[in-house]
Order: C-alpha cells, then structure tokens, then sequence
C-alpha cells in the first residue's frame, strides 16, 4: 500500500516588469520615465511597468530589443513537468502590430521571440488586427520546457524590426512541477495514532515531574 500519492502544482518564479529589462536597445525601447523626461509619445501609452518596443523616447521607429533574465532555481528544474512563457500587454492597441498600412501592400515584418539564446517563434504579421488598420497578433502562451538550460538563470529575448511596436508590461514563467505528499487519509491516521500516544503518556510524564520536583525540593 502507498502512503504517499503524486501531485502536480504551480512553482513561483519571480515575474519581470517590462521596465525589468536586464539589457537593451535604448535606441528602439523607451520607459514612461524617459518619455516623460522630454519624449514625444503619447503618455496614456505608458504604465509605470511598460516597455515599448520599437520607438525611441522622440517618437522616432527603430529597431528594438530587450532581455530579461529569470531565475529558475535546481529544486525547480528536478521536478518540471511544463512551463510556459506568458508575455503581458495591458493596453488593448498596445500589443504587437505595425502601423496602418493599405491591404493590398502589407508590408513583410517579423518578430522574433528566444529563450536562452534559441529561436522559440518569429513571427510574421501579415494579418490585419480584428477591427483595426494594422497589422499584428494576439500574442499566445508558450510551452518553453524544451528551452530551459541547465542554469538557475534563464533568458528572453524580444526583438523587432522597424516599423513594429509591442507594449511589454510583464513576462513570466510558470512551471508546473511534481512533488510527493502524504496521503490525506494517512496523515489522519496518523495524527489519531499520535494524539492517542500523548494522551497516554501525558498523565505518565506530567506525574514523572512532579514527583522529580518534590523530591530535588525535599
């Protein structure tokens, strides 16, 4: 008979900000901070936690990149079953897209998305936002276990062309491990078991010190 039984749950990594960014392009990424510091964005575009891919603080389209560096500790990495990439767009026009362009003409731009330094997707947008004049996608979540070097840290790499913009506010990653646990019903048991020891022994021992008291006292 097992005792013990498989479960599998979520571990806690620590999520980056957009602001996060370990290392970057200054000339194609730009911060509420720097655009408030003489930049010509819109500042509705911003939250304190976005990174904007793509621009510089003059309004000017680049070229842009970012990494942000995960720590994903051995006592995770033993135990992984999965773990997916989410990458987080808070304003609805913010996710990745071009500017307007005529639909007979679109333009060919491509994104790219790396984990630890591997190509995980690049991404064509060659299809008009649903409701817009642009052109981009709704971003998914990535299965990345396949990804993941023997490192406590682990790295994302966003890259995109010029004229591509991405808002980034948050990156995670959420690994789900296997852990064992004692099973519900034994540790009932067990505690029923334990509790009836003490109470058997606790007049026992309570006695055993009071007469070793009386009698140092004597």
């Amino acid at each position: 008979m097992c005792f013990r039984e498989t479960i599998f749950e979520l571990a806690f990594v620590e999520p980056k900000k957009g602001i996060d960014a370990f290392d970057r392009d200054h000339n194609g990424t730009v911060t509420k901070r720097e655009n408030e510091e003489g930049g010509k964005l819109c500042k509705n575009w911003f939250r304190d936690s976005t990174l904007i891919l793509g621009f510089d603080k003059f309004g000017q389209r680049n070229n842009g990149w970012a990494e942000w560096k995960f720590n994903l500790p051995r006592k995770i990495r033993k135990k992984l079953v999965s773990i997916d990439l989410k990458i987080v767009t808070i304003r609805t026009h913010g996710k990745l897209h071009t500017p307007p362009y005529d639909i007979r003409k679109p333009p060919l731009r491509t994104a790219h998305i790396k984990v630890n330094d591997k190509e995980l997707d690049d991404i064509d947008l060659v299809s008009r936002m649903p409701g817009e004049t642009d052109f981009g996608v709704m971003v998914k979540d990535y299965p990345i276990k396949d990804y993941i070097v023997d490192n406590d840290e682990q790295t994302v790499r966003l890259e995109v062309p010029k004229e591509v913009s991405w808002d980034i506010d948050e990156i995670k990653m959420e690994p789900i491990i296997r852990n064992k646990r004692w099973r519900t019903w034994f540790t009932i048991f067990l505690g029923i078991v334990l509790g009836g020891i003490f109470s058997y022994f606790l007049p026992l021992i309570a006695t055993f010190i009071i007469s070793l008291l009386y009698f140092l006292h004597c």
